[in-house]
């Protein structure tokens, strides 16, 4: 995926992230972290607050780098919220999958052992809530139509559900038209794109998110489309 792909999904899950969390909001709870490897190399996380409801929230994390190393969700948003949704007496399931980059097919087998595994280690839950973003979103979606039965609500944010083939067109589109109006922001092209960091900080992201911000207000243009 280009880098453009991966601040659009950067940006909207921290967006979407926020919202759950301030909806949430709740204190610091005491809770008991639980966690595993899956026989395919997941990493598995099972926080349980002291005073567990019985329902579970398992949550499908969005695209990861096929070149960073395989972790479990950790960013201070993913924090927040699974602070947030234990406070109110949610177990919180996640996992790493067992692959990064486009790991559809994976994340979805790994998401789905997460309800079984919490229940040979903790308890069965009462119910059973799925949360992804961005491809994570997909993912959601994707277990809730093969096993309507088992999960009992699910929430897809920002969900990559439009079909893959629109979706890298609908990102190429994005990167030819970002360096159309900014030339020379990213390296190479669309079809020549070096491994960059894009951690929210980092040259690379404040040079795009400069150049978006600037945009707006560009000399002798009311408004800039893009």
């Amino acid at each position: 995926m280009t880098t453009v792909t991966r601040f659009r999904g950067h940006i909207r899950a921290i967006a979407w992230m926020v919202l759950i969390a301030s909806l949430c909001a709740g204190v610091a709870t005491a809770q008991q972290t639980i966690d595993g490897v899956t026989a395919d190399g997941a990493l598995y996380r099972f926080l349980v607050p002291s005073s567990w409801n019985g329902q579970l929230v398992v949550y499908a994390h969005g695209y990861v780098s096929a070149a960073n190393p395989i972790a479990l969700p950790n960013t201070p948003i993913e924090q927040a919220a699974f602070q947030a949704i234990t406070s109110q007496g949610f177990a919180v399931a996640m996992s790493s999958y067992a692959e990064n980059g486009w790991a559809v097919k994976n994340g979805a087998q790994t998401t789905h052992q997460l309800r079984g595994l919490f229940a040979a280690r903790v308890s069965n839950p009462t119910r059973t809530y799925l949360v992804g973003t961005s491809e994570g979103g997909l993912i959601a979606l994707d277990l809730t139509e093969g096993y309507p039965g088992q999960y009992n609500g699910t929430l897809s944010i920002c969900g990559v559900v439009g079909g893959t083939p629109v979706t890298f067109q609908h990102n190429g589109d994005g990167r030819v038209l970002f360096d159309y109006f900014f030339p020379g922001v990213l390296p190479g092209d669309l079809l020549h794109m070096p491994n960059l960091d894009f951690s929210p900080g980092s040259p690379t992201y404040n040079a795009v998110l400069n150049a978006l911000v600037g945009g707006l207000f560009a000399p002798g243009q009311p408004t800039l489309q893009f």
